[in-house]
């Protein structure tokens, strides 16, 4: 939910900020986030820290909240009447649920949950409020980080220059999306390196457990390879006919294990995440994935496959034949 253009901290003097951004951009809005954390009890019985931050009454902040569960007008209740919207950890660990009325301050006694929205990657559970909502229950809370709100046609490396030298700070101290957004993504991608090298690990395995496997089946072949050899299949031949049969193999393996694999990624997406960390994320199947799928297995299944069939169709009929005991 990276909704600002450019973000910098609460320690920045915001007064200075604001008074040249009304001057040199008036159409750029400066949008405070709020945040208090306190530990709840929850429904469940147990005390767990709840962070509850402030949703700001506008359309691009309005648009990054797709509720996950909700009910008929939950966004316009929102900044209309005392509601709240939970994370999706909250709903499901901390059991908090939608239509429960829950105490949020002394200013405001009861607050009704109207919504469950997303929040991949939180350990905490959180609430969102209207920003007025907020500042009503604690009105000496002071913004914990900015975020700049321009319009399509703005220069934003022009606005990130001046405001930083307006307010004397290091250009790096006011951040674009695009720099925070590849941070965390360079972030994630760095969790899953051990999930790929246990996936070179597993490939590797399975390639030599395929090789032996295939060793023993051509081993138990021998005989079929003498008679086809006797009734004057040449040896071109007949590793033609061996490759289109690992290829048939290959192929009916596949169309049987795909639909396993999806429905495998579906349950783990779906409901052991969830179960395990409180979020759940959409399945997405792309054609791509299995395309490169596809390759690897097939490449596997040839470098597994050529040197037992290379080895079998070069045997004179003869040595076939010996081997029998013909």
């Amino acid at each position: 939910r990276l909704v600002g253009d450019l973000y910098f901290s609460g320690s920045a003097p915001t007064k200075r900020a604001a008074e040249w951004l009304s001057e040199r951009y008036p159409r750029v809005r400066m949008v405070e986030r709020l945040s208090f954390r306190e530990d709840r009890t929850s429904p469940r019985g147990q005390p767990a820290p709840v962070e509850i931050v402030s949703l700001p009454d506008d359309d691009r902040y309005r648009d990054s909240i797709v509720p996950l569960r909700q009910t008929a007008t939950v966004l316009p209740e929102l900044f209309s009447a005392p509601t709240m919207l939970i994370s999706e950890r909250a709903w499901r660990i901390e059991g908090w649920r939608i239509g429960v009325r829950v105490p949020l301050c002394q200013a405001v006694p009861e607050v009704e949950i109207t919504g469950i929205y997303h929040d991949y990657g939180n350990p905490v559970a959180q609430w969102m409020v209207a920003e007025p909502l907020f500042r009503r229950c604690w009105p000496q809370s002071r913004p914990s980080g900015f975020a700049l709100v321009a319009p399509p046609d703005t220069e934003l490396a022009a606005l990130r220059s001046g405001l930083a030298s307006r307010l004397r700070l290091p250009p790096e101290a006011i951040v674009p999306q695009k720099t925070l957004r590849e941070a965390g993504l360079a972030v994630f991608d760095r969790t899953f390196q051990v999930t790929q090298a246990l996936n070179v690990l597993t490939l590797l395995v399975a390639g030599i457990g395929i090789f032996c496997a295939i060793s023993a089946i051509h081993h138990h072949r021998v005989g079929q390879q003498a008679q086809l050899a006797c009734l004057g299949l040449s040896r071109r031949e007949r590793l033609v006919l061996l490759a289109g049969q690992w290829g048939l193999m290959g192929v009916l393996c596949a169309i049987l294990v795909w639909p396993f694999g999806v429905a495998l990624a579906g349950y783990l997406a779906g409901v052991v995440t969830p179960v395990a960390f409180g979020w759940s994320f959409p399945l997405q199947v792309q054609a791509s994935h299995f395309a490169t799928l596809i390759a690897v297995a097939a490449l596997s299944l040839v470098a597994a496959v050529t040197l037992p069939s290379l080895r079998l169709v070069q045997t004179t009929p003869a040595a076939l034949l010996r081997a029998q005991s013909v």
